[in-house]
């Protein structure tokens, strides 16, 4: 059970790479959420507040 204002995290890690930065943004775009981080990040953010990074091998 949640508490009032409480907020849910899901975790995953992400291959850093182009490709996958394209596929992140497109999936949020088809759920109508609206990516606000530049293409050069290693993480994908939305103004809803969703969050996503992505690694290297050297990062984990």
């Amino acid at each position: 059970m949640l508490n009032a204002n409480g907020e849910i995290l899901i975790g995953a890690c992400y291959i850093d790479n182009e490709n996958t930065r394209k596929k992140q943004e497109l999936s949020y775009q088809k759920m109508g959420i609206t990516v606000i981080t530049d293409t050069k990040d290693s993480f994908t953010t939305t103004k809803e507040r969703f969050w996503s990074q992505r690694f290297t091998k050297g990062k984990i």
